[in-house]
């Protein structure tokens, strides 16, 4: 009759034991170790799997801009946050419980190893919500807690991506010189680093200093899909900034490295358009665009690849042929509004360059219908398009006048013949017009099928 007493004792033992672990005021082993299990399994882990799950369906659901240099991460805009709310709360509430109930914060020191990833977490789903005011304060609190701290350092790359995001780019700068010149900064940290440097200095359109970055970013990368990106990204800056032959160079090394279809396809469009009229011949580059126009499979992209011939004609003089493929472009472009647009702005330019302010002016304007009003050059547009519409509206009045003044001058024959010419064209149109009418009604006249009979009462 002893053993229940001793069995009734042990457990009662290991309930006192384990009430007592649960407190986060005493710095002991069982403590530690209770609330620090608790924490990594039961509440990090549960909302660092829901970050994952809102950034994998924030990446899925991303529909790249390929006329724009396309960024290293995808982050949320207004359009896209609503999709990853519920796992970006869950992450928050999750990562907020482990603080609430786990942190064993005695005497300024947290003894719970996971506090600082908790923190972490939730700054990141706050960042994803586009809540950037609750996301600076997880950020910069463990800045201060874990200051000199790979943690501290970490967060405050994250404060940086906040302030890119925010437009803060003079602060975000500014802490980067910061972080740069800290001789605490760790080694395990310098790639990330890199990464926000160049999304900074992409940002700032500034890509001579962007492309060093990204090129130590990419040494750096394992994974095949993202290296494809990477060396995309590079290869599109360094066309921005006029080195063609780096930039033919790098959309080689995208399609060497097997992308997926559409990334593949962008690099043979782009380095078609890499093409220098200086450097030799251009059939062999025609010959793909061709060869690529004909493939079912690429019906949708129709308009780049006439955008892609008619830059190539263009570059090699052929100017009335280059207009040609822009307008073909522009007809193809049923569902890419940035394609169409971009071949409507081209040309606006060119008919600009002429001049031909009427026809310049009608094609900024169809580049402003197409143009989504986020794109970073919209408002030069329209500010362009709004100044050729007052200058064609005073060249229009003073032809106007001139050709009033000219009437004038004449005999009064003279006028009448001209009268009795617009009466007689207006009339000529008009019956045309009803002939036309007429014509229509008739083919829409329902046919009687002479071997149907009419059935009455049947």
């Amino acid at each position: 009759m002893i053993k229940p007493y001793i069995n009734s004792a042990v457990f009662l033992g290991l309930i006192v034991l384990i009430v007592s672990s649960c407190s986060t005021q005493k710095n002991k082993l069982p403590n530690r170790a209770y609330h620090n299990v608790t924490t990594r399994y039961n509440v990090f882990f549960n909302g660092r799997e829901s970050l994952k799950e809102g950034i994998a369906t924030l990446e899925e659901n991303h529909q790249d801009d390929f006329t724009q240099v396309l960024p290293l991460k995808i982050y949320t805009d207004s359009n896209n946050v609503s999709s990853i709310l519920p796992q970006m709360d869950r992450a928050i509430s999750k990562s907020s419980d482990g603080i609430q109930k786990h942190s064993m914060y005695i005497k300024k020191t947290e003894y719970n190893k996971w506090i600082d990833d908790c923190y972490l977490v939730m700054g990141k789903a706050y960042f994803y919500k586009r809540d950037f005011g609750l996301a600076i304060e997880n950020f910069e609190y463990l800045t201060r807690a874990y200051k000199d701290k790979e943690e501290g350092f970490n967060a405050q790359l994250w404060l940086v991506r906040t302030y890119i995001q925010q437009k803060k780019l003079e602060k975000a700068d500014a802490l980067l010189t910061k972080i740069m010149f800290n001789k605490n900064f760790p080694e395990t940290l310098k790639n990330q680093l890199a990464e926000v440097y160049a999304m900074l200095y992409a940002t700032q359109k500034n890509y001579n200093l962007a492309i060093p970055e990204l090129q130590t970013v990419l040494e750096a990368t394992k994974k095949r899909k993202q290296k494809a990106r990477i060396t995309f990204i590079i290869a599109q800056m360094y066309a921005a900034i006029g080195n063609t032959k780096e930039a033919s160079n790098y959309y080689l090394q995208v399609l060497k490295l097997a992308p997926s279809y559409k990334l593949q396809f962008y690099a043979k469009i782009n380095r078609a358009m890499a093409y220098d009229a200086g450097s030799g011949t251009s059939d062999e580059i025609k010959k793909e665009l061709h060869k690529l126009a004909k493939d079912i499979k690429n019906e949708e992209f129709l308009d780049q690849i006439y955008y892609a011939l008619a830059d190539i004609e263009l570059k090699e003089g052929h100017k009335q042929t280059g207009i040609d493929y822009l307008q073909l472009s522009a007809q193809k472009s049923i569902s890419n509004n940035n394609q169409k647009a971009k071949s409507y702005l081209r040309l606006a330019d060119i008919y600009f360059e002429e001049p031909d302010y009427r026809l310049a002016q009608a094609f900024y304007d169809s580049t402003t219908a197409a143009l989504s009003p986020q794109h970073a050059d919209y408002e030069r547009i329209l500010n362009k398009r709004n100044s050729l519409t007052r200058l064609v509206r005073n060249i229009n009045t003073v032809e106007r006048e001139d050709s009033l003044l000219k009437f004038a001058s004449l005999s009064e024959k003279e006028q009448r013949k001209i009268i009795d010419d617009i009466i007689a064209e207006v009339r000529n149109k008009e019956e045309q017009e009803r002939i036309e009418r007429e014509n229509a009604a008739l083919n829409n006249t329902p046919q009687i099928n002479q071997n149907t009979q009419p059935q009455f009462g049947k």
